[in-house]
């Protein structure tokens, strides 16, 4: 049975972008891992805190059919055993008044820092945000980070982040972007896919993977997960990638990676993408 908070919601009469029907998904693979880490964790952590660092409105209307449905912001808020503490990050005033809202209104006792601005320049602050803790009372986070464009994340930002106990669940734009659409990326004056990626050469090294007969979805999830390993996250990456498809015309959109730096939670992911649904190939 679906949960309640993946559930079709009534008009609030707030504002709310437009999304793809495919987002369900996405929104549902991010329940199911925030659902296992906060209820497995809550004994053994005193500090559990979640990171999202595009809430938007917290709200979204499906562009094919017009129901209206929680976002990543309230779906995380909905778990039946909540972080002890959220911190939201967005650049559009317009999406974060319309999401303080709804977070006052639905869940009102939660701890909740809301942060306007590009989270890229928000590091500094989201950090100070998080909860000061003890030897006897640690501090553990899992951050979503789902940006529209792939020039909204900066790798650096991830490494910042990764200073401390931190998993991931990153969108990774392979085929919406990075395929199809931008070829403009391959130019030199572009630093997008560096930017995002944290590696000056990838160029070099995408010729030498399109020679091999490496897809440019691949490479890209892969050229990322290697980023991700100087960081010490062996857990997760490109084995365990899933694949976003527009359904209509069954097309890659984006992949959604998962970062962790115990095995633990890899099995925690592996579990939320049992029963998230549709399910999906991985390239």
């Amino acid at each position: 049975m679906l949960p309640e908070v993946l559930r079709v919601v009534e008009d609030d009469e707030l504002y709310v972008p437009k999304i793809g029907e495919y987002a369900r998904h996405k929104y549902a693979l991010l329940y199911g891992y925030a659902r296992i880490f906060s209820t497995s964790m809550k004994a053994t952590w005193r500090n559990r805190v979640y990171v999202d660092l595009f809430s938007a409105a917290g709200k979204g209307r499906i562009k094919q059919t017009g129901e209206l449905v929680r976002t990543s912001a309230l779906v995380a808020l909905g778990v039946p055993d909540p972080f002890t503490k959220y911190i939201f990050c967005e650049q559009d005033s317009r999406l974060m008044e319309a999401l303080r809202i709804r977070v006052e209104t639905e869940h009102p006792k939660r701890d909740c820092a809301l942060l306007l601005g590009d989270a890229n320049e928000l590091v500094d602050k989201i950090l100070d945000e998080l909860p000061r803790y003890g030897p006897d009372e640690g501090l553990l986070c899992f951050c979503f980070a789902d940006p529209s464009r792939m020039s909204d994340l900066r790798f650096s930002t991830i490494a910042a982040l990764a200073s401390r106990k931190v998993d991931f669940l990153t969108l990774i734009p392979t085929g919406m972007e990075f395929n199809r659409f931008n070829r403009d990326y391959f130019e030199s004056s572009s630093s997008v896919v560096e930017d995002f990626c944290g590696v000056p050469e990838w160029r070099s090294q995408f010729k030498d993977a399109e020679k091999a007969g490496v897809s440019p979805e691949r490479f890209l999830v892969e050229l990322f997960d290697s980023q991700m390993r100087t960081l010490g996250y062996e857990h997760g990456g490109a084995d365990d990638a899933v694949a976003i498809r527009l359904p209509e015309k069954n097309l890659i959109l984006y992949h959604l990676a998962f970062y962790s730096r115990h095995a633990l939670a890899r099995s925690f992911f592996k579990e939320a993408v049992k029963y998230s649904l549709p399910q999906q190939e991985l390239f």
